[in-house]
């Protein structure tokens, strides 16, 4: 708030920024699960808005702590890039797994997914990411990342030194 009162001379309470805030994220989380269905019900395919060679899409999910309780947030990137072009889009949603991944793949297929010879899918060991890759971009190479990788196989190695002494 003191950004917009020194550089732009527009002065605004805290609550009045906290409802225009909310008012613009319903309005867009709104029109995305809007355009996120109508794919769905009318079995349109969302068009690409570039053209890529490659694309790479993340899911993962975290806790954050709002109105005194903990929520877990899910987030997602997709990255699609031809030559030295490069289109990103992120999201990060409260709510159920099915949409988000509707939303993921929508967001997908905006930066060139479905028409991309390179696809991957990189998440953590959750199932919940594992389904949206399996239903949403069984096309895609699925990565497991690189930390949860270490940690499967350190629990492995400490099972199998275990069994040995």
């Amino acid at each position: 708030m003191e950004h917009l009162k020194r550089h732009h001379g527009i002065q605004m309470s805290k609550r009045f920024l906290e409802k225009l805030t909310q008012m613009v994220g319903e309005f867009w989380l709104q029109r995305d699960d809007g355009e996120a269905q109508r794919c769905l019900s009318d079995k349109v395919i969302p068009l690409a808005e570039v053209a890529c060679e490659r694309c790479c899409v993340l899911a993962d999910g975290t806790m954050i702590r709002a109105d005194a309780e903990w929520h877990e947030i899910r987030v997602g990137a997709v990255c699609g890039s031809e030559g030295d072009r490069t289109r990103k889009s992120s999201l990060a949603r409260f709510g159920d797994v099915e949409r988000f991944g509707l939303n993921l793949w929508r967001k997908a297929c905006q930066c060139g997914y479905r028409g991309a010879p390179l696809k991957a899918f990189l998440g953590d060991g959750s199932h919940w990411i594992w389904n949206i890759a399996d239903t949403h971009f069984p096309d895609a190479v699925h990565i497991l990342d690189w930390y949860h990788l270490a940690e499967r196989i350190s629990q492995c190695s400490n099972g199998a030194i275990g069994a040995i002494r």
